[in-house]
């Protein structure tokens, strides 16, 4: 048993790129986030969830991130909010930190500085938070020469160790659950994003392609002019119809 304690983050960007970047990134570092490109939406959400944190869109729609923050705060006075803007000018960040923002990061930035910045206000805030320490089982599997571990996001093998984001595990968990069988398109899709919609099965070929990348160990005992993986786990393509995760022992 592992005790587990992830700060969630409430992530509005109008951006789709920029949006997917981020929620990736912070997944990797073991937040827990949920995104929106509506503010509105975002807004929703707060009743139902408590968010350590808020990382809000400047330019978020259909309402402004000026606005968001007093009607974020009204319904969590105490949630650290952490703008995003491409404006840098002096009234903006003058009135963003009036209106209750605890940092204000200016377009273009630095994903890893960003990062710091948040875990530096989380240690500040997190006394004056419920902690939310929740015991999970830690969910291993092992499969070939790897061993992927669901619950901390890694994925080890004798030569590496990788760490994945989110998606990336629930789709290795999905495939490690089903070795050597095939998986349809659609239900990777539902399982993975928890909707089955056309458009992410093309975000869906991106997780696959570095899954593989993933899964393709260079033994460094032979000669690096020599191309040489170990050909025992593959992710097979059956077009038209979805994937196999084949373990060829």
């Amino acid at each position: 048993m592992n005790l587990q304690d992830k700060y969630s983050v409430l992530l509005i960007e109008k951006s789709d790129n920029l949006r997917t970047v981020l929620k990736d990134f912070l997944e990797m570092y073991n937040y827990e986030v949920r995104d929106f490109e509506d503010g509105l939406q975002a807004l929703k959400s707060m009743s139902k969830t408590t968010f350590d944190l808020c990382l809000l869109d400047m330019n978020a729609e259909p309402v402004n991130g000026l606005y968001l923050i007093h009607e974020i705060k009204k319904v969590d006075a105490q949630i650290p909010v952490v703008f995003i803007s491409s404006k840098s000018d002096k009234e903006t960040r003058i009135q963003s930190f009036k209106e209750g923002c605890d940092d204000f990061v200016i377009k273009p930035f630095s994903i890893e500085e960003l990062e710091l910045r948040i875990n530096a206000i989380l240690r500040r805030t997190s006394g004056n938070r419920i902690q939310k320490h929740v015991v999970t089982e830690d969910v291993t599997f092992y499969f070939a020469d790897f061993k992927f571990n669901y619950t901390t996001l890694e994925l080890v093998h004798a030569f590496k160790t990788q760490h994945l984001t989110k998606k990336d595990a629930e789709m290795l968990r999905l495939f490690c659950s089903n070795i050597n069988t095939l998986i349809p398109r659609h239900k990777l899709v539902k399982e993975v994003w928890g909707e089955d919609k056309a458009q992410l099965s093309r975000s869906m070929d991106v997780y696959i392609t570095r899954l593989r990348k993933y899964l393709q160990i260079e033994d460094p005992k032979h000669d690096h002019h020599k191309t040489h993986k170990v050909p025992v786990v593959e992710i097979i393509n059956v077009h038209g119809t979805g994937y196999i995760l084949k373990i060829n022992e």
